[in-house]
């Protein structure tokens, strides 16, 4: 191998780490075909995804480390459903965060405590509660849209 290539090789590597370093790329987020919504609102972490099966993957093997609650949005029939706005309300039921996914998989880290969560799309909505404690981790499946009108 020619030091020429060695050089070349050695500046493709230094910049792509350095880009990588640059855009924060580190998680696997970055990883080919992924394309996951991260973000943080009121100090709520939160990740939508779930568009193939790669991304439900991925997104499962995240809950428990970086999240401990997870939405799941269906249609009645069993179609996964996404562009969900989504209400969290904390103990007090005074709204926590409201934040929008675009996919129908909801990431969420929350403190521990009890929550009602409200998810509404389609001139829908529907509403359940849950209790997380410390180290504890849980799944919401909201799946009932079908021809209903809101209460």
């Amino acid at each position: 191998m020619s030091l020429q290539w060695l050089v070349h090789g050695w500046r493709v590597m230094v910049g792509a780490l350095s880009l990588t370093a640059l855009l924060g790329l580190t998680d696997a987020l970055a990883q080919d075909g992924l394309l996951l919504t991260p973000g943080e609102r009121q100090g709520v972490g939160y990740v939508s995804g779930g568009v193939g099966l790669d991304e439900r993957r991925y997104l499962d093997t995240r809950l428990g480390v970086d999240y401990n609650l997870k939405l799941e949005f269906a249609l009645h029939d069993g179609r996964y459903l996404g562009d969900v706005a989504v209400e969290i309300l904390g103990a007090d039921d005074g709204p926590l965060v409201s934040l929008h996914s675009p996919g129908p998989w909801l990431l969420l880290r929350l403190p521990e405590g009890r929550y009602r969560i409200r998810a509404r799309t389609q001139s829908r909505a529907f509403e359940q509660s849950i209790n997380l404690g410390p180290d504890t981790t849980g799944t919401l499946i909201f799946n009932r849209w079908r021809d209903m009108p809101v209460p």
